[in-house]
């Protein structure tokens, strides 16, 4: 890290234009920056949780962000906006607006885009049943993808939900990119060639509801 480039992100962190603006800012000189998100929190003086919220806001859709800027909602819902459709944005802002002192910004936040959306990416991976998990630790492997930890992490979560415990969320998460990378390597596809279709489809309206 440059001296430089931590003072060219630290002005960008800092200025005061309108919070749309200011995202695609912060966004742009993080990326011009090369800095790791650890260094370019701590040029700016920030927690590096808060600064990944706003590099995913920053890929928001120029729109949804600018309906944000109207009046910038707490900075504990910016990974619920930055992930959300149109109508879970603006329903999200909808009841900030409503309950203008929420007790959890949220949890009101999260109910609204629940009643429009549905369940999110992580709650449908974590609904997945036990034989998709256990099917795909074998699939993966007759296909020669993914690491042999992998493949055994897909079976122990089979194995962990068919004993009735729910994924925790950092399996969740390690879940979700296992399927993506199958997604993405052809083995699970809308076009099956090998009878699994039904598994299949689980996976890709888990992934790609929309």
């Amino acid at each position: 890290m440059t001296r430089e480039s931590a003072a060219s992100f630290r002005e960008a962190w800092s200025s005061r234009v309108p919070f749309d603006t200011w995202v695609r800012n912060v966004g742009d000189s993080f990326a011009d920056a090369e800095l790791s998100l650890e260094a370019a929190a701590s040029a700016a003086g920030v927690n590096p949780a808060e600064l990944e919220a706003v590099l995913h806001l920053a890929l928001m859709d120029a729109e949804d962000l600018a309906l944000l800027a109207t009046k910038v909602p707490p900075k504990t819902t910016w990974f619920l906006f930055a992930s959300a459709s149109h109508a879970g944005v603006q329903a999200g802002l909808e009841a900030l607006r409503r309950d203008n002192k929420p007790t959890s910004a949220f949890g009101t936040v999260r109910r609204a885009m629940y009643e429009v959306e549905g369940p999110d990416e992580a709650e449908r991976v974590a609904a997945l049943p036990a034989e998709v998990f256990a099917h795909l630790a074998k699939k993966a492997k007759q296909y020669n993808r993914l690491r042999d930890n992998d493949r055994k992490a897909l079976g122990d979560f089979a194995r962990r939900k068919r004993s009735g415990q729910p994924l925790t969320i950092r399996q969740v998460a390690y879940a979700t990119g296992l399927l993506t990378d199958l997604v993405e390597a052809g083995v699970v596809s809308p076009t099956s060639p090998d009878g699994d279709q039904d598994i299949c489809n689980l996976v890709l309206a888990a992934l790609n509801p929309r």
